[in-house]
């Protein structure tokens, strides 16, 4: 699996799992660490991408939990499935994740204007 992770359209860096093996290859394409998802050098775990995929999604306990996943038509809280349908947007940044064979724009997935 491929994870592209961008603000606005430019790609900051991209996220490379071996779903058999567990193995995170991490290339980042900018220098500025701090608009990175993990800081350079690091070996990143399986943790470490949920974590962050997390970070990327609504928070678990919100009380319309429920409504919102009914909405993305899933069954329960997984921060993958549930950024592959958000693309991770938040409403207080413009970083995004592009997945798997998706050539879709910043334009395309913007929750503001």
């Amino acid at each position: 699996m491929k994870i592209e992770y961008l603000n606005r359209d430019e790609l900051l860096c991209i996220i490379t799992v071996d779903e058999s093996s567990g193995i995170i290859e991490v290339k980042n394409l900018i220098e500025e660490q701090w608009k990175l998802p993990f800081p350079k050098n690091k070996t990143v775990t399986m943790k470490d991408l949920y974590d962050f995929l997390e970070d990327r999604v609504f928070e678990k306990p919100r009380p319309d939990r429920y409504l919102i996943l009914d909405e993305l038509e899933l069954e329960h809280f997984e921060p993958l499935l549930i950024a592959k349908k958000t693309h991770g947007t938040l409403w207080d940044d413009y970083n995004w994740l592009r997945f798997d064979g998706e050539e879709l724009t910043f334009k395309d997935v913007q929750i503001r204007r």
